[in-house]
């Protein structure tokens, strides 16, 4: 892992290491991100990192395009170990409208399996 970006794996890791660039670890999971959350769920291409307390990471404001994943990277990792890197949010930015009380990453930078984020990195 990159010395100079700390993992973060749970709530109390979010908290110590909001506002600053992230690695954050844990299993990728497609979210819906209604107001009204009403079964079933409907998906419209918005993930998240779901962290080994059950927190959930949002991979972008949900406002944002950034958010919507595409089809080829939900297929990929779908319920998949990943590690997605940017600047962690304790709270999502708000995008016109009322923002979500969970955590995000914001920028995103990228989001890969932890086989290629060390193929790229070399640990």
């Amino acid at each position: 892992m990159d010395a100079a970006a700390p993992v973060v794996e749970s709530r109390e890791a979010v908290d110590v290491h909001a506002g600053k660039t992230a690695l954050v670890r844990g299993t990728y999971v497609e979210i819906d991100v209604r107001k009204r959350q009403i079964d079933p769920p409907v998906y419209a291409g918005h993930a998240a990192v779901r962290l080994g307390d059950g927190t959930l990471v949002l991979l972008g404001p949900p406002g944002e395009s950034i958010a919507i994943r595409s089809e080829k990277e939900r297929g990929r990792l779908r319920d998949k170990e990943v590690i997605a890197e940017g600047i962690l949010n304790a709270v999502c930015p708000s995008a016109g409208g009322a923002s979500l009380q969970v955590p995000c990453l914001d920028p995103l930078l990228y989001v890969v399996t932890p086989q290629t984020y060390e193929l790229l990195h070399g640990d």
